[in-house]
């Protein structure tokens, strides 16, 4: 079974997200997922950290090893002074140094030999989306979370352009991104109507059924049907929303809004801290972060401690009322190809 995490919470989200970037890549790897993303609150600051982690993994891998070795050496015509590797001690690299000669020999060039990732990071931002075109700063802001992530090297350039945007131009409360400001830059991004703070969700948790329907199809239109997607989550009974709803209930409702608009379900874990264990580290973090105490009873906190980065299996068993959403994680990170990491 694979699964792609597409909706983490790092360090970056100040006094919210409690997990380490460099050991999120390592426990993905750990899990055999081939992709991990990062989805911030309303900025980016983790991207250079997780760009780096993943190199770190990929380039220490023994066939990407050779391979750029070989690349090297033969590019100056050093051929002559590469080794043979050890078929024993490393079959990947025998295997990938043999390709490599063979193919040098044939074309002059290895460059389409290069071994694929281990794990390929996935650049995206959880922002704050508001009806409001006007931004207006006569009252407190309506906000809703969404999710964004970048497909390619024009979808990074935007999703950046549009963070930046959001927080210099249309601070109030929180960075605020606007309809217009997705018109404006939707261009490569891929979207998911984010968890049970998104306005798809809090709309049918209203009762208006109809003006979440709206919004998706809105939201549809603008990205395409092929990347946007309607995104479930399972953190247990204790989570429900503002009127008591469970999420699997939310979730059968948005599963049968996906179907009337042939959209596709993406299951997700909103990944706040590393592992179980972790909760309640990130429940200190969010004292500080509010000016709180522990013991306070009027304060906000997480209902359980099951928003950290699960294995598959884990993540099979909570969603296992709609497990067509799992691969769906494995097609979205399938998409998601920067290349370039400059603005």
């Amino acid at each position: 079974m694979a699964f792609v995490h597409l909706h983490n919470h790092t360090e970056y989200s100040m006094l919210d997200g409690a997990t380490r970037i460099s050991d999120m890549v390592k426990r993905a790897v750990d899990l055999g997922m081939p992709a991990v993303a990062i989805t911030d609150h309303g900025y980016m600051y983790g991207v250079p950290e997780l760009a780096l982690a993943c190199d770190a993994v990929n380039h220490n891998a023994p066939d990407y090893k050779v391979w750029s070795h070989d690349k090297a050496f033969l590019e100056k015509d050093r051929r002559d002074e590469l080794e043979e590797p050890d078929p024993e001690e490393n079959p990947q690299g025998w295997e990938q140094y043999h390709k490599d000669m063979e193919l040098w020999d044939k074309q002059g060039n290895i460059d389409e030999l290069k071994p694929a990732p281990v794990i390929k990071p996935i650049f995206g931002c959880e922002v704050y989306f508001t009806p409001d075109d006007t931004l207006a700063r006569d009252r407190k802001p309506e906000l809703y979370h969404m999710i964004l992530l970048a497909k390619n090297n024009e979808g990074y350039r935007n999703l950046m352009h549009l963070v930046s945007e959001s927080a210099v131009d249309g601070f109030y409360y929180r960075p605020r991104t606007t309809f217009e400001m997705l018109k404006k830059y939707h261009e490569g991004l891929i979207a998911t109507s984010a968890c049970i703070a998104g306005v798809i969700p809090k709309s049918i948790d209203r009762g208006e059924y109809e003006v979440a329907k709206q919004w998706a199809q809105t939201f549809s239109d603008l990205f395409g049907k092929e990347d946007f997607y309607i995104e479930i989550q399972n953190h247990g009974p204790e989570v429900t929303t503002d009127s008591g709803l469970s999420e699997r209930q939310i979730n059968d409702v948005l599963v049968r809004l996906a179907n009337e608009l042939g959209l596709k379900v993406v299951g997700t874990n909103d990944i706040h801290y590393l592992k179980q264990e972790d909760a309640y580290t990130q429940d200190l973090m969010l004292c500080i972060g509010m000016g709180k105490h522990v013991s306070d009873t009027n304060r906000m906190k997480f209902k359980n401690d099951q928003f950290y980065l699960k294995s598959p299996e884990e993540m099979a068993e909570a969603l296992k009322d709609h497990p067509e959403c799992l691969a769906t994680s494995l097609e979205i990170a399938d998409k998601c190809n920067v290349t370039k990491r400059t603005c």
